[in-house]
């Protein structure tokens, strides 16, 4: 009797463990068989922060405290002066997940505090005529591994560290929430530019009324407590689901056969001459590149020992791209 107990203690802890097994399969099948993975990626503390201009001493002051960033003006500080503010998020970004592409991309950002002439309240610019907006806004652009004074400028319209200015409004209220925006098209942008970081300024059009009341929003930074984070987040969808070029205009750019093995012929034509042909792995790397190519021919591509997966194919000028996706079958 004992023994047949123990028997069916046994046969129901293996059952148990087979029912486990089982799930555990069945949930790994799903993640890997998935039509799309989320990722969330957090800001760089250190690269995190605000540059603020002070007026009187014609001087710049970097905070680079990673619990908050801010964006306005005000008076006072260290030294009496008109300030005004700016601030500055980056986000790493990851390897794209072979056979996989970017859908969407989105900003995340936590508002914590809101002034509007030294009470609560969105911020009041007392000039007179007022800008088409007084919204809070967002500029891509590329600062680098450092923030630094010549960052001040990066977004404005001509400067070098300016990718797009004025991408969007990222708060227009004062409430303390989560504001999010679309940023879909900038980190395709980074991606396919090869950089490793995607980074935004937050600012006002007005610099500053020239009163004496702080008018501004303050944000979270990366160090603080995850709830509070400024993150982004991307999308990737699998290349099998979704064939739809990244880009497309007048022009014309096939790749045949698709998916190929070894050599792809590569078939273009453009309004205009000195064309560049470049070739992208799924990590955004350059591994080919042609240059002051005629306004339409055909180039055969050789991919050698390259890995199988998903490769974009770009050809542009001055004035057009058209980027196509293509597969490598070994």
């Amino acid at each position: 009797m004992q023994k047949c107990k123990i028997w069916r203690k046994e046969m129901k802890r293996k059952e148990k463990l087979r029912t486990m097994f089982i799930i555990i399969t069945l949930l790994l099948f799903a993640v890997l068989h998935s039509d799309t993975i989320i990722d969330t990626v957090y800001s760089t503390p250190e690269l995190d922060g605000s540059i603020t201009y002070l007026y009187n001493d014609n001087s710049y002051w970097i905070s680079t405290v990673p619990t908050t960033l801010g964006c306005g003006d005000g008076w006072g500080g260290l030294i009496e002066s008109y300030w005004w503010e700016r601030g500055y998020v980056s986000f790493p970004l990851p390897d794209i997940p072979e056979g996989y592409n970017i859908e969407t991309a989105s900003f995340h950002i936590y508002q914590l505090d809101a002034y509007g002439n030294d009470l609560g309240g969105y911020p009041i610019w007392d000039v007179n005529p007022l800008p088409d907006t007084t919204d809070c806004v967002l500029d891509h652009i590329d600062y680098g591994n450092q923030l630094n004074v010549d960052d001040w400028t990066a977004g404005n319209p001509g400067d070098t560290q300016t990718l797009h200015t004025n991408i969007g409004i990222i708060s227009d209220n004062a409430e303390f929430e989560y504001k999010t925006m679309d940023i879909t098209e900038y980190v395709l942008d980074d991606y396919e530019n090869v950089r490793d970081k995607t980074q935004y300024r937050i600012r006002f059009w007005i610099n500053t009324d020239w009163d004496e009341w702080r008018d501004g929003l303050a944000f979270r930074a990366a160090d603080t407590p995850t709830i509070y984070k400024p993150f982004a987040r991307l999308v990737f969808s699998n290349v099998s689901s979704n064939e739809e070029t990244l880009y497309s205009n007048s022009n014309f750019l096939n790749t045949f056969p698709n998916p190929f093995n070894g050599k792809v012929s590569i078939e273009y034509s453009m309004s205009q001459g000195n064309n560049i042909l470049e070739i992208y792995n799924i990590k955004g790397q350059r591994i080919y590149l042609r240059s002051n190519l005629e306004n339409e021919g055909t180039i055969v591509w050789n991919c050698g020992a390259k890995s199988s997966g998903l490769y974009f194919v770009k050809i542009s000028n001055k004035n057009e791209k058209i980027i196509k996706r293509t597969t490598f079958l070994k």
